[in-house]
């Protein structure tokens, strides 16, 4: 493996950490001052974050309340541990502090939790308290309902322009928040320190052994585009990767042929198999099930189906292929370089390949979420990439 380029350049100046980490996590007295007064008709944040089993007390896992305007945070409440959003308002997250990781989007006119939208109704409000995350900020300059909690990634948005997008990093052993917006470091304002997730290190690819899988957990739909940079094997055997349900047949599969040495694309009701390169060669695959397109490499065609029915589908795996009856296929010798996913022509989810320490996984880029493997034993991986790990 080649060493790490931790002094990667960006905008011709050297990184201010040494190494991107998977989260910071906060064991109830450190909090970060994000310096943006929130604008709740303009702005909108977004938070990954993994809530911590508690059954009482408040704690903020960002969070202003003031005088006049109520507050603005995320929070799990005084009893039980039930997550709510407020704007000003309490309302229901649909979700609990269960120590799993959660994606949470609050916009000017609703919540977005895990892909579901919540709606908000309150009135909006101009804040003249800076946004603090693990914790909330009084009217009288008070930090309280510290969190416990590990933070991915934050970003605040206002008319649709990035202002923060704070991401977990640590110099040597010290872990904050860096700006890649203002190319500058958040520390702790409270008292002890972070503890620090392990370094996550863009690498070239991960590859499979016939154990190993990731489950994107998106299912694919009629709206649905996947793009899927891969190499599979020049060798005998079936390596699909996608999904399919057996009764009725659906299939959204990129795969090497069983009896040849070829690229195929599988989509719809039927076995819509186009032949693509010679196996053991690197090629971005897409289906586009809007436009009924497919490509593989330079080759490009049209689907015969009039529409996707996806009655019965499950999510999109990595190295396997889903199925109502659980996986199948198994790959051996395949890698991933990149999974980019779109609905609507929104890209949703984009992973990239990263080792985690010496553990070989997929991030999505968009939230900093890691996505482990989900079989058994270990993936391989390509050689180390520059910092900073790509936001696009």
């Amino acid at each position: 493996m080649l060493i790490n380029l931790r002094d990667a350049l960006m905008t011709g100046k050297r990184l201010p950490y040494d190494a991107e980490v998977e989260y910071l996590e906060s064991t109830g007295t450190q909090y970060v001052n994000t310096g943006v007064l929130i604008d709740t008709s303009t702005d909108t944040v977004e938070i990954a974050f993994m809530p911590h089993t508690e059954t009482s007390g408040y704690q903020a896992y960002y969070g202003t309340d003031e005088t006049g305007n109520g507050q603005f945070s995320l929070r799990k409440n005084t009893n039980g541990n039930n997550i709510q959003v407020l704007k000003n308002t309490a309302v229901s997250a649909g979700i609990t502090a269960d120590e799993k990781w959660h994606t949470v989007k609050v916009t000017p006119n609703k919540a977005i939790v895990d892909g579901v939208d919540i709606a908000l109704t309150q009135s909006d409000a101009q804040y003249t308290k800076s946004l603090m995350l693990f914790a909330r900020i009084t009217t009288a300059d008070t930090i309280t309902a510290y969190a416990k909690c590990r933070i991915a990634s934050f970003k605040i948005y206002r008319n649709g322009t990035l202002v923060r997008d704070l991401i977990p990093v640590r110099k040597g052993t010290v872990g904050y928040l860096y700006d890649r917006v203002s190319g500058k470091l958040f520390g702790n304002a409270g008292t002890g320190d972070f503890v620090v997730g392990p370094d996550v290190v863009p690498v070239e690819y991960i590859e499979s052994h016939g154990t190993e899988y990731i489950d994107t957990g998106v299912v694919p739909s009629g709206q649905t585009k996947w793009e899927l940079d891969v190499m599979f094997p020049n060798v005998n055997g079936f390596r699909p990767m996608g999904t399919i349900a057996t009764n009725p047949p659906r299939r959204f599969v990129i795969a090497r042929e069983l009896v040849s040495t070829i690229y195929s694309i599988s989509f719809g009701s039927y076995d819509n198999t186009q032949k693509g390169i010679d196996s053991g060669i690197r090629r971005l695959c897409v289906i586009d099930a809007p436009n009924f397109t497919w490509s593989i490499g330079a080759r490009s065609g049209t689907f015969t189906e009039g529409t996707f029915d996806i009655s019965g589908i499950q999510s999109i795996c990595l190295f396997v292929r889903k199925r109502n009856s659980g996986y199948d296929y198994l790959n051996d010798g395949s890698r991933v370089y990149r999974s980019t996913l779109y609905t609507s022509g929104s890209r949703i989810q984009d992973l990239r390949s990263v080792r985690v320490g010496t553990e070989g996984a997929m991030m999505d880029v968009l939230t900093r979420r890691i996505y482990r493997n989900a079989g058994t034993g270990a993936f391989d991986y390509g050689n180390d990439l520059k910092y900073p790990i790509p936001a696009e």
